[in-house]
């Protein structure tokens, strides 16, 4: 019960009227009594109800808030990095993948000209090295097929009885691998097998016995443990011993095996092949001659190129430029690796940005679920970690149109969202810095709002928890409009006066719950009878489902424990264990129906 706000409270009561010599009359102190004993009744039985309640609401007053009419501005929240939008890539040209054998600190400021980076050159050396003698190779054999015409028969043989010496050679080799190397090498490991076997019998027989002089008090527990490790040890051996002989019987003889029977064949090939050069050599001289002559431009040329190698292995900077590692900016992937002497790299692959400091840009990671509101042009406002009280405003010039995936268990997949910033608003700013940054996608004028955390939803309803007086609080149905990360708007169900509760009500704090009107919903009917012609097009769209904005993106979803109070940032939500609304199936009981 609460006191009628038409009824003044006692001390604003007007003064009776008054008799002669200022006495009041009898019948006026009377009805005068009766008056204020009834304004005093009223005034002491309402503060026993809505007194109590108010009283309840001004001591939790962090868990209400005061449905406010405001203009809604339409946001989405993503997180990235900083990056510049010209810069100059530095790679790597040699062959193969060298390591870093120098490379410039990270964050140096440069000139045209100073060295960046230096690889190892001994690979490419080596080819060079190689390249020289097959240049040197084929100009002998250039010059041997002008002048050598005469004696290429002998030249012939010759060559046909090194080719047999060398596989005559490679089959010695082979049967002393096979039939001396094998066998004593399985030996060995058989050896150890069984020493590691007694060995084993022996620790588990210590061990035993530790164990019993142990009980019996005989030794101490440091003995009983060092019998307990050499029983561990034994059987690592054992296992090792073991895995040996795996090994050796399924890799290691299988490949030398396979090396000897290749290495066997190739030379049987390469005497075949000499031979039926050979017989065919004088005929063929003059094709034979100009191929050699080609062969030879073909080699200088690769000799060439690897004297190109070998100046490519020292790098300087093409322009001016801070030093920034391609390592430092860019997904999580490349970051596992970092630019540093040691680590390989592949040819072609960036090594070091020169970026321009004056326009950089904020690389932001928008989830597949909120990307079909962001377009180019939409203002964001940037906060980076580095300058966390200064906003930068910055609008969006590029939306991806594939999506990244993170490679974790989730499989999120996010877009990549360039937003450039004002040209020279800080050269202190570096790439690779970590940012937040706040898309502006639309507005909502002049509408209720409440914080998201305190809708719930229950089906294809959804409803906030106001004040139902003496500390209780009961449900009430709303329709909810277009949110922000933070808050939603409301078209129906609440005013400007209602307050909400922005927790989940406590054990017996809340009504007994009725409940919701139910929602036709359309049944197709059995596979025998025949389709209605209002069930043909079905409506593909719920009027009472939830805006996109609402929608949490899948991978996002925070672990709720019951029972947990929100805080009193704006982007809490109530922790319950129900689901989302965006659940295909609709839950049993009441839960928090939007995510920041």
């Amino acid at each position: 019960m609460t006191r009628d706000p038409a009824t003044p409270p006692p001390d604003q009561l007007p003064a009776p009227p008054q008799g002669p010599g200022g006495w009041s009359t009898p019948l006026t102190l009377i009805v005068c009594a009766g008056v204020a004993l009834t304004v005093a009744l009223v005034f002491v039985l309402g503060s026993g109800d809505g007194g109590d309640a108010q009283a309840a609401i001004e001591a939790d007053r962090d868990d209400w808030f005061k449905v406010q009419r405001k203009d809604l501005d339409l946001t989405v929240t993503a997180s990235g990095e900083l990056d510049s939008s010209q810069r100059v890539e530095v790679r790597s040209l040699v062959w193969g993948r060298p390591e870093i054998e120098w490379v410039i600190e990270e964050g140096t400021v440069v000139a045209a000209g100073d060295p960046l980076f230096r690889l190892n050159s001994e690979e490419v050396e080596k080819w060079h090295q190689e390249e020289l003698l097959r240049v040197s190779r084929a100009r002998a054999d250039l010059i041997s097929a002008e002048r050598d015409l005469a004696i290429e028969e002998s030249n012939a043989e010759s060559s046909r009885r090194n080719a047999e010496v060398t596989v005559e050679l490679i089959e010695l080799d082979r049967d002393k691998w096979l039939y001396g190397e094998v066998p004593q090498t399985r030996r060995d490991l058989e050896l150890r097998l069984k020493k590691a076997e007694r060995e084993l019998t022996r620790a588990k027989r210590d061990l035993e016995l530790s164990k019993e002089l142990h009980d019996e008090k005989f030794i101490s527990l440091n003995e009983l443990e060092d019998a307990e490790i050499a029983f561990i040890q034994a059987e690592d051996t054992l296992k090792t011993a073991q895995l040996d002989i795996q090994i050796f019987e399924d890799y290691t003889f299988r490949r030398e095996e396979q090396k000897f029977s290749s290495d066997l064949d190739q030379k049987r090939s390469d005497l075949k092949r000499s031979v039926d050069r050979n017989n065919s050599k004088l005929e063929r001289l003059k094709a034979d001659i100009k191929a050699k002559r080609e062969a030879l431009v073909l080699r200088e040329r690769r000799l060439g190129q690897l004297d190109r190698q070998l100046h490519n292995v020292e790098v300087e900077a093409p322009v001016a430029g801070t030093v920034i590692y391609r390592t430092s900016v860019g997904s999580s992937w490349q970051r596992r690796r970092p630019i540093a002497p040691g680590r390989s790299v592949r040819e072609n692959e960036t090594i070091i940005y020169l970026p321009d400091m004056s326009r950089m840009t904020a690389v932001l990671k928008v989830h597949e679920a909120r990307i079909q509101e962001v377009r180019p042009g939409m203002q964001v406002e940037v906060l980076i970690d580095a300058r966390p009280d200064t906003p930068v405003p910055a609008n969006i010039v590029e939306v991806s149109t594939t999506a990244e995936s993170d490679g974790g268990r989730q499989a999120l997949r996010q877009y990549r969202v360039i937003a450039e910033l004002p040209p020279g608003f800080d050269d202190s700013l570096k790439p690779g810095m970590s940012c937040q940054g706040t898309i502006f996608t639309g507005k909502v004028e002049d509408t209720l709002v409440i914080p998201v955390q305190s809708v719930y939803s229950e089906g294809p309803h959804q409803f906030v928890y106001v004040s139902a007086g003496d500390g209780r609080v009961q449900r009430r149905l709303i329709k909810i409009g277009p949110a922000s990360s933070t808050l939603v708007s409301v078209a129906e169900g609440l005013s400007e006066a209602d307050l909400v509760l922005l927790r989940a009500p406590r054990p017996g704090e809340a009504l007994p719950e009725e409940p919701f009107p139910e929602v036709p919903v359309a049944v197709s009917p059995g596979p025998i009878d025949p389709v209605p012609a209002e069930l043909e097009d079905p409506v593909t769209e719920d009027p009472n489902a939830l805006p996109p904005q609402l929608a949490e993106p899948a991978g996002d979803q925070p672990q709720r424990r019951q029972g947990k109070r929100p805080t009193n940032t704006p982007d809490t939500t109530p922790v319950l264990e129900a689901k989302p609304a965006v659940t295909a199936t609709p839950p049993k009981t009441g839960k928090p129906t939007i995510q920041p």
